[in-house]
């Protein structure tokens, strides 16, 4: 077996371990060593081998059998999963209309908040607004009142 051989029987047990099968490393190597083609057949203990005479038909059953395993608990670890997510769907959906009734709860609050401030405030407001009387500094001055040369000096002054 060279190093190229031994990298690829290696890596296909490997895959064979994880995912599930093979029970154990062993088991997984002499599957792979068998799948690979290297010549070698796998150990008798793992595998059983058909005795001289009989025809092929039992192991192609075993064969048959131990894929249908493989598929059934394939199967049964997807179906657990999906009942999973289902689970966890259902507590998100569960837990979204409860934040709508909260929200509408709030929503109600606020808006009875709103209108009781306006209301105050409205009662606190004094209903008739008053002009603000001439300030001190510029009186009831009007811009028609005074020519604007009289403010600015627009040049020597001699004529």
């Amino acid at each position: 077996m060279n190093i190229d051989q031994t990298l690829k029987v290696n890596k296909l047990a490997s895959e064979l371990r994880k995912h599930g099968f093979a029970a154990s490393s062993e088991e997984a190597f002499n599957q792979a060593r068998g799948m690979a083609g290297d010549g070698v057949q796998p150990n008798s203990q793992s595998t059983p081998t058909v005795p001289t005479g009989q025809t092929a038909a039992p192991q192609s059953y075993l064969e048959e059998r131990q894929t249908e395993l493989l598929v059934q608990m394939h199967t049964k670890k997807l179906q657990d999963q999906f009942q999973q997510l289902l689970g966890h769907v259902q507590r998100l959906a569960d837990e979204v209309v409860t934040l709508r009734g909260e929200l509408t709860t709030f929503k109600d609050g606020y808006t009875q908040k709103v209108v009781q401030v306006v209301q105050e405030t409205q009662k606190v407001l004094p209903k008739e607004v008053t002009e603000p009387t001439s300030h001190p500094r510029s009186g009831n001055f009007k811009s028609a009142d005074v020519a604007i040369d009289k403010y600015f000096n627009f040049g020597s002054g001699k004529k």
